[in-house]
């Protein structure tokens, strides 16, 4: 990296939004402008889409910042910066295209794409809760449910011990595969049928359920994420378990339960930077990627 290019720009993008802010890659502060945060709605069509994070990727830029690491939520080809989204999904109009040089030609900047949840991981494990000895997992749950399998501070991807390229949503669990289990649409269509509560997110089913309702539903979704984890991190190794997204917001119901079913064996934590870990891995794995 060019030594007079103290900052490089770090983005999150989701199915609902992009935030970004530039991060001083020597000893990885974000500048004092913050984390610039723009809504997105990821069934729009190519051109709206794109014209978003374009717009706003070049506010952020200027002649000192030509680096961009974004943390890319899959299905997308992170060699390639290649989408592989479904169509009828969210980002569906974007299937095929090759994002990263659309970006490139419009910014005329270097982009680096990574998984978000690797990012997550990566910046938990070296700038949050997820600071610690031995292998570590970290999880986010929102729209779906993202992994990263940390061991000696690298994410693997490749091995053995880890589900292929480091991904479990696509694992099979119960009736169909765990994004269907751990994700908001299971708290949304849990609370519809067992209580007849019409909700949108796990936010407005804590305000709409009552505590024994919470009770059952927070029971359901611990104890299925214990059968379903535990092999998971015992193949892994793992006694360290980072949890974040959107869902592990409830810490207040998830916490007891879940440090009840793992007991002793794992050492569950919370996310202590949420959105700023996820920006502080992206500018991390693009130095690593930069310097090597």
């Amino acid at each position: 990296m060019n030594t007079l290019e103290k900052y490089l720009l770090a983005v999150d993008i989701g199915g609902s939004h992009i935030s970004s802010c530039l991060i001083n890659i020597n000893d990885f502060t974000v500048k004092n402008d913050g984390i610039i945060t723009q809504k997105v709605n990821s069934f729009d069509n190519e051109s709206i889409i794109l014209d978003c994070w374009t717009e706003h990727l070049a506010k952020q830029l200027s002649k000192d910042v030509s680096k961009i690491a974004i943390a890319m939520p899959g299905p997308f080809n992170y060699q390639t910066a290649t989408a592989l989204y479904n169509q009828g999904k969210k980002f569906g109009s974007l299937s095929n295209l090759p994002i990263g040089s659309i970006l490139e030609k419009k910014l005329n900047a270097k982009v680096f794409f990574f998984n978000d949840a690797d990012c997550f991981g990566i910046g938990e494990y070296k700038f949050g809760n997820g600071r610690s000895e031995g292998n570590m997992i970290g999880i986010t749950l929102g729209t779906g449910i993202g992994s990263t399998f940390i061991e000696s501070g690298k994410v693997i991807t490749d091995s053995s011990d880890v589900p292929p390229d480091g991904e479990i949503f696509n694992l099979p669990f119960q009736e169909g595969i765990a994004d269907d289990y751990f994700s908001t649409r299971w708290f949304v269509d849990f609370s519809s049928k067992q209580f007849g509560k019409q909700v949108n997110g796990v936010k407005s089913m804590i305000d709409q359920l009552d505590e024994l309702q919470l009770d059952i539903t927070f029971t359901a979704f611990c104890d299925n994420f214990f059968i379903f984890m535990s092999p998971i991190m015992a193949k892994f190794n793992a006694k360290n378990l980072v949890l974040g997204g959107n869902i592990s917001k409830a810490e207040k119901y998830l916490e007891p339960k879940l440090k009840a079913l793992f007991n002793n064996d794992v050492q569950i934590r919370f996310s202590e930077l949420n959105e700023t870990a996820i920006l502080l891995g992206a500018a991390a794995l693009a130095k690593t990627s930069i310097n090597s």
